[in-house]
């Protein structure tokens, strides 16, 4: 989906039905777009890769705040130019400090191709210039044409540097995966590389706070795990993180991370899988029965996440020869210990579309 709102560095593919849906991709965001030249007429919309797509660029224009640190008005540019963003910044905010403008770097390119828009986003800093005192300086897209391509800069600039293979192998991968269990034993408790990818991170001090040894009479027991969306460059990528209260710190802290390469009820279900299989480990190492409620979760109000973390408490007691019950006397006692984030529900019942 698109929120209108794009941040951080990604790249993203669109197809042409999700692109009128969102009205050509939209941003609320204050920029200046243009047309990349075409001096060799190798572009074309319909082109059968991105790579030879029509090059469109939307260069960000900041935004206009005021001085006084108590006030959150913000002031969308103009894209008239610097000498009228200039102008906007003489008149006084309605609370009558002076207004200051927020220069940004970020700029995105959109490859329009016959399969939708390829949509790259971020600082980006050799295409759009490195920062200078005024403003950003040359971009490389001024040596060639051929330099708005992202992977052809990459290429590029391996090759200054003594690299010159464009991508890693997967050999390379397994072997530095590898070469990291073997510098980190035991930080990895779970991996599956494949459809789905899975990669679970844990550390013996974040097991250790899995199980308390007491109930606190603040609401700041049991666990809560939710996923960040925009941590990986790959927009369909996400990290999976699972915390609990640390009664010595008196803070959250993280008991539990997953790479995930997508957003499936399965990609949840091996988090939480993982995640139960530690607390059992827990439990076995300090002499303590584990119950239902030991697992019990805090979470938003995604099915996947919902459904993932049902698949992997019936998957772990399944696997448990002291317990007797049926998939669907689990799956009912998984409902009862799900709880609802009041955070994001308030999120999405104010959200404007």
């Amino acid at each position: 989906d698109w929120d209108y709102w794009p941040d951080g560095d990604f790249e993203q593919d669109f197809d042409w039905h999700t692109v009128a849906r969102f009205d050509d991709l939209m941003v609320h965001w204050a920029y200046r777009g243009n047309m990349k030249p075409d001096r060799k007429n190798a572009q074309s919309v319909d082109a059968d890769d991105w790579h030879n797509g029509r090059v469109y660029q939307r260069r960000c224009l900041g935004h206009i705040r005021c001085t006084n640190g108590d006030c959150p008005m913000i002031v969308r540019p103009v894209t008239g130019g610097t000498d009228a963003i200039y102008k906007q910044t003489l008149s006084k905010c309605h609370c009558g400090a002076p207004l200051e403008y927020v220069a940004c770097s970020i700029i995105s390119v959109l490859y329009k191709w016959r399969g939708g828009i390829h949509y790259v986003n971020g600082p980006l800093k050799l295409l759009t210039g490195l920062p200078g005192v005024d403003g950003p300086r040359d971009s490389v897209a001024d040596i060639s044409d051929i330099l708005v391509n992202l992977d052809r800069i990459r290429y590029e600039r391996k090759k200054v540097k003594g690299k010159t293979q464009m991508f890693q192998s997967p050999d390379g991968f397994l072997h530095e995966f590898t070469a990291f269990q073997k510098a980190y034993p035991g930080f990895v408790i779970w991996n599956t590389i494949g459809d789905p990818t899975v990669i679970v991170l844990q550390s013996d001090y974040m097991r250790s706070l899995l199980v308390k040894n007491f109930i606190a009479a603040d609401p700041d027991n049991g666990l809560l795990s939710d996923a960040a969306h925009k941590f990986w460059r790959m927009r369909e990528y996400i990290l999976i993180g699972t915390t609990t209260f640390a009664t010595d710190m008196q803070c959250w802290v993280p008991v539990l991370f997953t790479f995930a390469n997508g957003q499936t009820t399965t990609h949840y279900q091996y988090h939480f899988l993982a995640l139960f299989n530690s607390i059992a480990k827990e439990c076995f190492d300090r002499h303590i029965t584990i119950t239902d409620e030991m697992l019990a979760q805090v979470m938003d109000y995604g099915e996947a996440q919902r459904i993932g973390f049902i698949e992997g408490f019936v998957e772990f007691w399944m696997k448990q020869p002291e317990d007797h019950r049926t998939e669907d006397e689990l799956r009912a006692k998984a409902k009862q210990l799900l709880k609802g984030c009041h955070e994001h529900f308030r999120a999405s019942v104010t959200r404007i579309k």
